[in-house]
């Protein structure tokens, strides 16, 4: 009968362990995208720069790029001193001819010299890893069968590059598997004045 109970025990130890273990690793587990839903969900983290003030406030790319909206979101047409007091001071600035860098964690700002403006916006790290180069393309052209996308490889990154609905935004997504984006850019096209 000690023997029986004994066994019984076990047993029961043996199951509550098993229930803990399967309940840990089955949990929702949100550093981890493993279902479109955890994709969609994780697309709303906003994007942070070296200060943790958000580059990106919660939004959701596909769909403020589906309907044009990120000409502000993404800080295109601020000026450096607009940046830095909204940013805080970034990692890095270099001067390259006609424009400037400024870099940040995630996100750099590409300057005109002569207007003094931000025209490119690009934005990394695992905000935008949540997309896939597909999901991009389904996502947005579904909704607009206008936008044209281009498609290729250049420098061993896959790409994907359309003009946004409002005609003055370029928008380049790239990828260094062919899959998961790596980098978002989006530039003025018409106010530049350098590339």
């Amino acid at each position: 009968m000690e023997r029986f109970w004994g066994l019984l025990s076990i047993l029961i130890i043996v199951a509550i362990v098993s229930f803990l273990g399967f309940t840990y690793f089955f949990q929702n587990n949100t550093n981890s995208v493993t279902t479109s839903e955890d994709t969609k969900s994780r697309s709303n983290e906003p994007l942070y720069s070296k200060q943790e003030k958000a580059i990106i406030p919660d939004v959701n790319l596909l769909e403020s790029f589906k309907k044009g909206e990120l000409l502000t979101t993404l800080h295109l047409g601020k000026n450096k001193e607009s940046l830095t007091n909204e940013l805080g001071q970034p990692q890095k600035i270099e001067q390259k001819g006609d424009y400037m860098i400024m870099q940040y964690k995630d996100a750099s700002f590409k300057i005109s010299q002569s207007s003094k403006l931000n025209y490119e916006t690009q934005i990394s790290g695992k905000y935008v890893q949540n997309y896939s180069i597909k999901q991009v393309k389904e996502s947005i052209g579904k909704e607009n069968s206008s936008i044209l996308f281009e498609e290729g490889t250049n420098n061993g990154k896959h790409y994907l590059t359309y003009t946004s609905p409002s005609g003055d935004q370029n928008i380049l997504f790239e990828s260094i598997d062919g899959t998961r984006v790596d980098y978002i850019t989006l530039s003025y096209i018409s106010v530049s004045g350098s590339n």
